[in-house]
């Protein structure tokens, strides 16, 4: 990556949280330079699609954006991402169209249908709290 390429940082909190709104949403801008990130928006309680619409329509030119997803997949320590999945996907790209595809439906751009799935629920864990072979452990330890 060329020195210099990005002039404006970019970090959204997208919460896991179910439903429209929530607090713990959140779009923070940073420029170079020594000043601190600030909220955009402060106080405004974003919805999942309003981010996305933020990030189409008012990106500054030249950032970069970071997002915590809360999602953590145990690719490198795993050597999969859903371990015994035969549908576990090999690239990171091919990832994300997994969850495209098993997540269509979900409303507010959420990943529901994801978490619930039978197969990650079985690695992750689930909406009902069941636990997963991953759940509260070090999967490097578990794998």
């Amino acid at each position: 990556m060329k020195p210099g390429r990005f002039r404006h940082f970019v970090a959204i909190d997208w919460s896991g949280a179910a439903g429209e709104r929530h607090r713990g949403i959140a779009v923070a801008l940073c420029s170079t330079g020594d000043a601190p990130p600030e909220l955009v928006r402060p106080g405004h309680r974003w919805s999942r699609p309003e981010a996305l619409d933020w990030l189409l329509t008012e990106l500054p030119d030249h950032a970069i954006v970071g997002f915590d997803m809360g999602i953590s997949l145990a690719h490198a320590d795993a050597g999969a991402f859903f371990p015994g999945w035969a549908e576990s996907p090999g690239s990171a790209r091919e990832l994300w169209a997994l969850i495209d595809r098993i997540c269509t439906d979900d409303p507010h751009l959420s990943a529901t249908s994801l978490v619930d799935h039978p197969e990650a629920a079985r690695i992750f864990g689930d909406m009902a709290g069941a636990r997963g072979i991953y759940s509260g452990v070090d999967a490097a330890a578990s794998a």
